[in-house]
């Protein structure tokens, strides 16, 4: 074979080797390129998806949110109403006619005295009404319960409003009207919410 001859090969071999390189180099371009954008596509949904969740994430926090700050602005308005309810049967005591209110503090002595010797401290505007016949049926009603009927009056003051202090030998008994109002919403609350709010008391 000539050198000319041999020369031709050469350039026809490297002419096709290059064909195939260039063919190749384009076949892994393509790939590539599909690849990349394959990969963009799926990066855009996950950002997609991804805003998505968060954006409802984000909602169902607000709701939540929303949902807390209104229970809890339900259970202020709620309480608000149990303290007016309950500030007002205290007023009630306070403003008691004279019948109901000596009837009452019978039943605070009679119901709390242990021995029927204490001695009575009672609120300073309250003092005119124990009366040397009022102290006589208070002793009268400890007596029909098998206690001594020796009640005293304290001439000290009570720091209270209304009510009796019971003071005995071992212990003292508060009977303010404070003291059973409290008592009575420790006791009966859920009881009043239920009547003021039917069924909204969960």
């Amino acid at each position: 074979m000539s050198a000319e001859k041999i020369i031709q090969k050469i350039e026809q071999d490297a002419a096709q080797e290059a064909d195939t390189i260039r063919a190749g180099a384009q076949e892994k371009a393509a790939a590539s390129r599909e690849a990349i954008l394959a990969a963009a596509r799926a990066k855009a949904v996950a950002i997609a998806e991804a805003a998505k969740d968060a954006s409802e994430e984000a909602q169902r926090r607000q709701l939540l949110i929303a949902g807390l700050e209104a229970r809890k602005n339900t259970l202020s308005a709620k309480r608000a109403v149990l303290d007016e309810a309950f500030s007002m049967a205290l007023d009630q005591l306070y403003n008691l006619d004279l019948g109901r209110w000596k009837t009452l503090i019978v039943r605070i002595v009679a119901e709390s005295s242990d021995t029927g010797d204490e001695t009575l401290r009672v609120p300073a505007a309250d003092l005119p009404r124990y009366t040397p016949e009022f102290m006589a049926e208070l002793n009268a009603a400890l007596v029909k319960r098998g206690k001594k009927g020796e009640l005293t009056l304290d001439p000290v003051p009570a720091s209270f409003r209304g009510g009796v202090q019971l003071i005995g030998g071992k212990s003292d008994v508060n009977g303010s009207f404070e003291a059973l109002i409290r008592e009575a919403r420790d006791r009966y609350e859920r009881e009043v919410s239920t009547l003021l709010f039917e069924a909204e008391v969960g």
